[in-house]
């Protein structure tokens, strides 16, 4: 089903200024969805981001099993779908492959065994093989900050790189 102004984001922050000013106001997104099992327990999260947010957008925080569950009940159209992790929509896409058919990559910060794609890109070796894995599935990722930054498409070429890197700097 195709949807119009879906943006469906990895970022490991979820909502933040960035997302809010550079994607949600200038897209004029309607509706913004947040999957996220920790999030979806935290009151005062879950407040702080609304507050953040214009009026008219509304917030509706899920953990992953909620919105698997409703996600046929959501309006898509002038939507945006935040996720923390790729593991998580890895996991799905599995439960729900017709909604996801482009997918931003926003900021992917440090942690440990990760490797650094760009310095607010990091990226292990299981969730290399995950967006192998996706994109052989006809997903397609790109890479973008904010809507007038520039954007690096995520293809075969691009992963393989990466996964080169990986193992050049863990051999």
């Amino acid at each position: 089903m195709e949807y119009k102004n879906l943006i469906t984001r990895i970022d490991d922050r979820l909502i933040h200024g960035q997302v809010n000013v550079g994607w949600i106001q200038p897209l004029h997104i309607k509706r913004v969805y947040v999957v996220d099992n920790e999030s979806s327990k935290d009151d005062f999260i879950v407040n702080l981001w609304s507050m953040s947010l214009d009026e008219d957008s509304e917030l509706r925080v899920f953990n992953e099993e909620d919105f698997i569950e409703k996600y046929n009940t959501l309006d898509f159209n002038d939507s945006m779908i935040l996720i923390k992790s790729i593991e998580v929509i890895y996991d799905l896409v599995k439960k729900v492959p017709d909604l996801f058919r482009e997918i931003n990559i926003g900021g992917l910060h440090y942690m440990s065994l990760k490797l650094a794609v760009f310095p607010w890109f990091f990226i292990s070796q299981v969730e290399i093989e995950q967006l192998k894995e996706l994109f052989s599935k006809g997903i397609n990722f790109y890479i973008q900050m904010v809507l007038n930054s520039q954007r690096i498409d995520v293809d075969q070429k691009f992963l393989q790189k990466i996964e080169e890197l990986w193992q050049k700097n863990h051999a």
